[in-house]
């Protein structure tokens, strides 16, 4: 839900007061927000063809509201174009917890069923 799968803060569509928080929320939790080698290499957005090969199971779900949007879209164009099957969903709504416990339902009832046919839920 509202994935950052970009993972090039200058693609975002926020203030420059939140990138700030952002970049220090990202300093704290990664190290060297500079090496953007390092973010691209593992940036959900440069991995589209490795979750093809890998046969991920894949969920998107962003409002059309979010500042995240636009990467969701991105990523979504890159699964269709290599025929990777995926879920997408785009709703009214931004990034908030409004928007999410609204998406959350529907994503259980994904991932029950992901479960299900592998056999590991309870019944």
């Amino acid at each position: 839900m509202s994935g950052a799968l970009d993972m090039n803060t200058e693609n975002w569509k926020i203030t420059p007061e939140f990138l700030s928080r952002v970049r220090q929320g990202f300093q704290t939790l990664v190290g060297d927000t500079t090496n953007a080698a390092l973010y691209n290499a593992y940036s959900v957005m440069n991995m589209a063809d490795k979750m093809k090969t890998n046969n991920v199971k894949l969920i998107i779900d962003c409002g059309v509201d979010d500042f995240l949007i636009e990467a969701n879209r991105e990523l979504h164009r890159r699964l269709v174009y290599n025929h990777t099957p995926h879920d997408y969903t785009e709703r009214p709504g931004a990034h908030t917890w409004d928007y999410w416990e609204n998406s959350l339902p529907y994503h259980v009832w994904y991932f029950y069923n992901i479960l299900k046919a592998n056999g590991v839920t309870v019944s």
